[in-house]
């Protein structure tokens, strides 16, 4: 009778324990499949932020470009006297026009 107790016992043994090796085996291909999941989103994001970078530095150069646009306008002789200070006029205009829409 002790035989069969301590086989009895020995297979409840190994019945919990296939148990739980069947469960690590479910937690363990949830995580692969989530870790999968993670790296294609990894990916993704690394091109989205290559892509980003492009177009940052793509803008960042049409800034320069306009800038120095900006400062040959105020800078050249076709531009006379009168016309400059009609244009900081409207500027100064335009800027007053914003500051109220700001503060109201």
């Amino acid at each position: 009778m002790a035989e069969n107790l301590k086989y009895a016992f020995f297979m409840d043994e190994i019945v919990a324990l296939e148990k739980e090796v069947h469960i690590f085996l479910q937690k363990h291909e949830m995580l692969k499949k989530e870790y999968s999941d993670l790296e294609k989103k990894f990916e993704e994001k690394t091109k989205e932020n290559e892509l980003l970078k492009l177009k940052n530095k793509e803008l960042d150069e049409k800034l320069k470009d306009v800038a120095f646009q900006g400062t040959n306008l105020f800078n050249s002789d076709s531009l006379d006297t009168e016309n400059k200070e009609e244009i900081k006029q409207k500027i100064s205009e335009l800027i007053s026009k914003l500051d109220y829409h700001l503060r109201s």
